[in-house]
């Protein structure tokens, strides 16, 4: 509807309005984006910046060539994507040349072109970026562009094995949107991934069972632009799980999405993560399909990271690409780059993290099987069936893999659904 309406402001807006016309161009390009149409949608947000840039108008330029290099990284064409940030740039330094004032979103673009060279495993450059780009935000409350450089900050501390920083990174990050009231943002499920990517690392089971708790994924959901990482962090989950068969079933999902939506980007994360889940499961045959065709399209803007951050799995797959000659200097350049031991990231563990998430009754009976009530007890606080009670007591255990209420309980603490034992009882 948005992109309707746009385009109806288009018709009525005289030629020579050009900061509306901008403006509208660049809402209008939406519509081409949800339609999976990134080529056109790129060319319209080129044409709107053209707009912006001959109205003076900075606000309408900066928007449309930042947006227009998202989807170009979207599209994994780096290079075309960092030409149009070095483009925003030299605005940004024009306008500050005739005004001596700062361009208010030239933050933003110094996050996206952070997000860039992280890709290209420039991780001194890309820090700089993305603590430039927090620095310039933060000084207007652009909120968007200041979970973007967190995001890109927390990435690099992680490359780089400090995983105390990146965590430091994104708890910034929540603070300035909880100071600032802020609870929905294109770019929070970025900021999620990086945290349970993170929770993965350092094995912090409680915080990975609670993102599962609180995903509301699953296999067969519809997968769209707004959940599309959220679908591909839990398929990482699962994987590091060994929940194979339902990482492979959501992955499938994410791919056939990111092929309709032309997202090559996020194609190549869900064919990486296909492959590392049938390597997982002794198929190399076909985890060498799926790497084959991550690194074809990979290979034209030679992305690293993608490949880099998945850690000794992936270093394991890539020499088994190598002794089957599939892109033989692309990969030996990524084996290269593997830190000794190929340390970031083993994503397997023998104590599965994977627990299918309680529903809230669920977790209401939990918590009275926690307080020492009876099934009969529960069920006259619940006001429901003793059999109900009893169902859903089967469940539980069934979900936490026990087979009494006091394993049930231990379990539920150690996962951090439950606080631990207290000292005492108020009164």
């Amino acid at each position: 509807q948005a992109t309707e309406y746009a385009l109806r402001a288009l018709d009525c807006l005289p030629e020579d309005s050009l900061t509306m016309r901008s403006l509208a161009t660049t809402m209008a390009s939406t519509g081409l984006v949800s339609s999976g149409d990134l080529d056109r949608a790129v060319n319209t947000l080129k044409k709107a910046a053209a707009m912006g840039y001959k109205a003076r108008n900075t606000h309408a330029t900066m928007i449309a060539l930042c947006d227009a290099a998202q989807l170009q990284i979207a599209q994994a064409r780096l290079h075309p994507a960092a030409q149009t940030c070095k483009d925003a740039f030299h605005y940004a330094e024009e306008h500050i040349h005739h005004t001596s004032r700062q361009v208010l979103l030239s933050g933003y673009a110094s996050t996206i072109y952070s997000t860039i060279l992280y890709q290209w495993n420039d991780l001194d450059q890309a820090l700089y970026h993305a603590e430039r780009g927090i620095e310039l935000s933060e000084q207007w409350q652009v909120a968007l562009v200041v979970c973007h450089g967190y995001v890109a900050l927390t990435r690099v501390n992680r490359a780089r094995g400090d995983y105390v920083r990146a965590l430091a990174a994104i708890q910034s990050a929540e603070h300035f949107l909880a100071e600032n009231h802020i609870s929905e943002l294109p770019c929070l499920d970025q900021l999620i991934a990086e945290k349970n990517r993170l929770a993965l690392l350092m094995g912090d089971r409680p915080a990975v069972y609670r993102y599962i708790q609180e995903c509301q994924l699953a296999p067969g959901s519809d997968i769209t632009t707004a959940n599309h990482t959220g679908c591909l962090t839990l398929a990482r989950t699962m994987l590091a799980c060994r929940h194979h068969d339902d990482a492979l079933a959501l992955l499938t999902d994410c791919a056939s999405f990111a092929v309709r939506q032309g997202r090559i980007f996020n194609l190549i994360e869900a064919r990486i993560l296909q492959a590392l889940t049938h390597q997982s499961k002794g198929a190399d045959s076909r985890a060498l399909v799926m790497l084959e065709e991550a690194l074809e399209l990979a290979y034209p803007e030679q992305l690293i990271r993608v490949f880099l951050d998945e850690g000794e799995a992936m270093s394991c797959l890539l020499y088994k690409a190598a002794a089957h000659s599939l892109y033989p200097d692309y990969t030996g350049r990524l084996l290269a780059l593997f830190p000794a031991g190929g340390k970031p990231a083993r994503y397997e563990s023998d104590d599965s993290v994977y627990i299918e998430p309680l529903s809230d009754r669920e977790l209401e009976v939990l918590c009275l099987i926690a307080e020492g009530r009876s099934n009969s007890e529960a069920a006259d606080q619940l006001v429901v069936s003793l059999n109900t009670v009893k169902k859903h007591a089967t469940n539980i255990f069934n979900k936490l893999g026990v087979t009494s209420r006091t394993q049930a309980v231990a379990r539920a603490r150690s996962l951090g659904i439950l606080p631990g034992n207290g000292s005492g009882h108020s009164t």
